[in-house]
C-alpha cells in the first residue's frame, strides 16, 4: 500500500470526526450552563441565610430552614453529577483525537520501515499513550468484576434485510461465525463491554454504542439517536 493510498484511507476515516466533536463540545456547553445556574441557586440561598443570621443572630431560626438546606445540598448534588458527565464527555474527545493520531504515526512509521516514505526530520515527539474512554463508578466496578468482556448474544434476523435491534438488549448480537474481538463497535472502535446502547437510526454507521462513550448512565428512554444522527437530523 503506497503513502497516497494511504492518505486517502485515513482522511476518510476522519469524515464524522468533526460532527462527533462539535456534538461532544455542545454538550459539555451546555451543562456549563446548568451547572452555572445551579451554582447561582446554591449561593443565592445561601447568601439569604447569612443575611438573616447577620440581621437576626444565629441562634434566630431561618424561616423554612430545613427545605432551604434540603435544596442546596440537590443542586450540589446536581453539580457533582454534570461535573462528572463533562469529564466523560471530555475524556471522550481526548480518546477519539488520540487513537486517530496514533493510527496515523503507526500507518506513517509502517511505510518508512518499508521504504516507501522517507522518514521526516522532526523534533514533534510521537502520540505514545492513547487514554481510554472514562468510565461511570458502575462500569469501572462491572469492569473489574469480569475476567474479559462479555460476548455479544447472537443476532437473529429479521422478516427484512437489515438486523433487528431491541432497545431491550443491552449487547449487540453477532453471528456465531465471527470472532467477538473481530467485531467493533461505537465511535471507539473497540469490542462490546459493560453495557451498550443501539442507536434507532436503521442506517447508523456504527449501530451499537458504549454507554460512557456517548456520555449515558443509564438507559435511554423512548427514541435515541448517537451524536453522529443526532447532529444529521438537526442540520435537516
Amino acid at each position: 500500500m503506497d503513502a497516497a493510498t494511504v492518505l486517502e484511507e485515513y482522511l476518510s476515516d476522519l469524515t464524522n470526526l468533526p460532527t462527533d466533536l462539535a456534538y461532544i463540545l455542545d454538550e459539555i456547553h451546555s451543562k456549563d450552563e446548568k451547572l452555572r445556574e445551579a451554582q447561582k441557586r446554591v449561593l443565592a440561598r445561601d447568601g439569604a441565610i447569612q443575611k438573616h443570621i447577620k440581621t437576626h443572630g444565629s441562634l434566630s431560626e431561618f424561616p423554612k430552614e430545613s427545605q432551604t438546606y434540603s435544596k442546596i445540598r440537590s443542586d450540589m448534588q446536581e453539580s457533582a453529577a454534570l461535573q462528572q458527565d463533562k469529564c466523560v464527555l471530555a475524556n471522550t474527545g481526548l480518546y477519539i483525537i488520540s487513537r486517530q493520531v496514533k493510527k496515523l504515526n503507526d500507518q506513517i512509521k509502517q511505510l518508512e520501515n518499508e521504504g516507501l516514505l522517507v522518514p521526516a526530520q522532526s523534533d514533534e515527539e510521537e502520540v505514545k499513550f492513547v487514554p481510554e474512554p472514562a468510565r461511570t463508578v458502575s462500569a469501572t466496578r462491572r469492569q473489574s468484576e469480569l475476567k474479559r468482556p462479555t460476548p455479544p448474544r447472537d443476532r437473529t434476523p429479521s422478516s427484512g434485510p437489515a438486523m433487528k435491534r431491541q432497545r431491550t438488549d443491552t449487547q449487540p448480537r453477532r453471528p456465531n461465525n465471527v470472532d467477538e474481538e473481530e467485531t467493533t463497535y461505537c465511535i471507539c472502535q473497540q469490542p462490546s463491554f459493560g453495557e451498550m446502547v443501539a442507536c434507532d437510526n436503521p442506517n447508523c454507521q456504527y449501530e451499537w454504542f458504549h454507554w460512557e462513550c456517548v456520555g449515558l448512565t443509564e438507559p435511554p428512554t423512548g427514541t435515541w439517536f448517537c451524536p453522529t444522527c443526532a447532529a444529521q437530523r438537526s442540520r435537516k
